[in-house]
């Protein structure tokens, strides 16, 4: 049995621990501490469940190492050594500093009386009881929340009652609509910062609405596939708990923190004949005996990345990633959304479905789409440094000035004055390509500038290629690896039903707008398909990406949406390699040879066997042996949920 199979301290016993404080609470506490090198103190992690974080004080500065839930329901600071709990994690810091900035020399403690916070106004034990409270209402039997309130398995326990609790709360309305909403806070002699949330007509989703400025405001709350809660480009949470909680803390992109809950007329209370149950499925055995609380589903538990070769470990910004959702100008209705309206005329309901951050969408709304290529005035484009080099030259930064404003695009130039007739022509067919696709996670085409050089202007996309952000980020999560590849399929699986074959499909080719928003580019080898034809056959072999083909390109120039389900294949290999090359060392009759062996790539290091299995699908060597792009977007979002829930198996 492993040794972290061992009981683990609880932090509520050390005076260290404060609880769910912020970053600045923590900052806050450790100068009041006059503190030197090595103070130090632990609290938890604002949005994951079983995370918490390490505040350090040291030369001058404070830095926050985050210690998040691994897998295997271990602890850990990214790219760290595993321990039971936080407790130990910091009996090992103050001997060893092993990749912090110094050892844990001095505690800075909570003042005397006071306890760590669990929510707003609320202790541990307050908590506690709640969470007794409603699953002896929800029909669990006394023994069996007693042995699950003080194992080793209490979390998942808290999480899954957590999932319900928001129904015990004042600022929980339950079913209520838009207007009763804002009569209901308007009644209430609201001040900045009252609230209450509501539960909306489509299923799984929220509404926060919040007073502010006379006017009252509406959030909406959605739910992803793997079931973490959140407001258009904000952080995402796994309770509605918890997420109340962060925007009592701190705005993070609301008008004003939450202050006041409207508890007006709330019906909605969690009771014993109206109770909501948990999914009977969450339930296992402790002991043998039916029912009880022991498998519970766990929180989000992601193997660890790949480990960097440099230290010290990555410090956490404890907040999202996600941009604050657009401010809407004061008006003279009584309320306001923003979450139902569009930006300069068009409607951003189908990019609100797949979480654009909000700023790439507003830089690029008042860019008119055509569904032709567009010819740009030279004289907007202004060309800056240099971002990359492909088949037919340059890729240059730049901005493009429309209606008065400098919008930031990616400009693909050509290498050589000799090869201008060519290359413009290849340029001008991709952009007549491009022009006609529509999807969030494919680059978008802006137009064609003609000069001395043939110019195709397209969207940036800031943080470059995949496979070189990972190799200088392996902080990056499988989690989040695993959604961009998700993204990368839905925009294949757009392609497929557009009845387009790429032929370039690799993690060069995919693009990051952010850290958690991937985009499909490079369309210059694209073919469409004849119609009730779904293979494209070539002419001749060029310059073709060898390591990313199936056998029927090579053998017989024959291309298809399956040919790009096997380039999905080795872009997925890619992106669970942290950027590594595929057939690293290999030439191409090496490469042909190992797959005429009915040999694959293997399986990379911390890549979960589901992934793995679902990579070595796309190579099938038969074409039609192997899946569709929805087969495969149906299947990243199964891995996503097991991921989520602890069950995704680790080769």
């Amino acid at each position: 049995m492993s040794r972290y199979m061992a009981r683990s301290k609880n932090p509520l016993n050390e005076r260290y621990f404060f609880g769910r404080i912020t970053r600045e609470q923590a900052e806050e506490r450790l100068k009041e501490a006059n503190c030197g090198n090595g103070y130090f103190l632990l609290r938890e992690s604002l949005q994951k469940n079983g995370s918490y974080v390490l505040s350090l004080y040291h030369g001058d500065g404070i830095y926050h190492y985050a210690i998040d839930r691994q897998y295997d329901n271990t602890v850990a600071i990214r790219d760290g050594k595993k321990f039971p709990g936080p407790i130990e994690l910091v009996q090992h810091y103050k001997v060893n500093a092993d990749g912090l900035l110094c050892k844990l020399t001095k505690p800075v403690t909570l003042k005397p009386g006071e306890q760590p916070r669990a929510f707003d106004q609320m202790s541990h034990s307050d908590l506690d009881q709640q969470i007794i409270s409603v699953g002896e209402k929800m029909g669990i039997s006394s023994d069996i929340i007693e042995t699950a309130m003080r194992g080793d398995r209490k979390g998942q326990f808290v999480q899954a009652i957590n999932s319900v609790l928001h129904q015990t709360q004042p600022w929980f309305h339950g079913k209520l609509s838009r207007e009763d909403a804002e009569k209901r806070i308007l009644r209430s002699r609201p001040k900045d910062g009252s609230y209450l949330v509501r539960e909306r007509a489509e299923e799984g989703t929220f509404a926060l609405s919040l007073f502010f400025g006379r006017i009252v405001y509406h959030y909406k709350i959605d739910k992803n596939h793997t079931g973490e809660l959140s407001i258009k480009d904000g952080p995402k949470f796994q309770s509605l708990m918890q997420m109340i909680d962060h925007y009592i803390l701190k705005k993070d992109g609301l008008l004003c923190c939450l202050t006041l809950a409207c508890s007006e007329m709330n019906t909605n209370r969690l009771s014993v004949p109206d109770v909501r149950p948990l999914n009977s499925s969450n339930f296992g055995s402790i002991g043998n005996r039916p029912g009880s609380a022991s498998d519970i589903s766990l929180p989000p538990r992601e193997p660890p990345p790949v480990p960097p070769t440099s230290r010290p470990h990555v410090t956490e910004t404890d907040h999202g990633r996600g941009h604050p959702p657009p401010v809407p100008p004061p008006n003279n209705r009584g309320a306001a959304s923003l979450n139902s309206g569009s930006l300069a005329g068009r409607n951003v309901i189908d990019k609100r479905l797949y979480g654009i951050p909000n700023d790439q969408e507003k830089i690029y709304d008042h860019v008119a789409k055509t569904k032709k290529t567009k010819t740009l005035n030279r004289e907007n484009l202004s060309l800056m440094n240099q971002l990359g080099k492909g088949n037919f030259g340059s890729v240059l930064k730049g901005t493009y000035r429309v209606d008065g404003r400098d919008v930031p695009v990616a400009v693909k130039t050509l290498k050589d004055v000799q090869v201008v007739q060519n290359g413009s022509s290849e340029i001008i067919r991709e952009a007549d390509l491009m022009a006609d696709l529509d999807h969030p996670h494919i680059v978008r085409m802006i137009g064609v500038c003609r000069g001395d050089d043939m110019m195709l202007v397209l969207e940036l996309a800031e943080l470059g290629p995949l496979h070189k952000y990972l190799k200088k980020h392996q902080h990056v999560t499988i989690h989040n690896i695993l959604e961009l590849m998700l993204q990368v399929a839905q925009g294949m699986q757009y392609l497929e039903s557009r009845q387009f074959v790429h032929r370039d499909l690799a993690a060069r080719n995919v693009l990051l707008v952010s850290e958690t928003f991937a985009k499909i580019s490079d369309f210059g080898m694209s073919k469409a398909l004849v119609k009730d034809n779904n293979y494209y056959v070539a002419e001749q072999a060029g310059r073709w990406p060898l390591k990313w083909y199936a056998p029927e390109c090579i053998y017989k120039f024959k291309f298809s949406s399956k040919s790009d389900v096997w380039s999905y294949g080795v872009t997925l290999w890619e992106a669970m390699s942290y950027g590594k090359k595929p057939y690293v060392n290999m030439k191409g009759q090496e490469i042909l040879d190992m797959i005429e062996n009915h040999k694959r790539l293997d399986c990379p290091e911390a890549c979960p066997e589901d992934v793995y299995n679902l990579m070595l699908s796309c190579w099938e060597y038969e074409a039609k042996d192997r899946c569709s792009f929805s087969k495969i977007a149906e299947t990243m979002k199964d891995i996503l949920l097991k991921l989520k829930t602890g069950t995704l198996k680790m080769r």
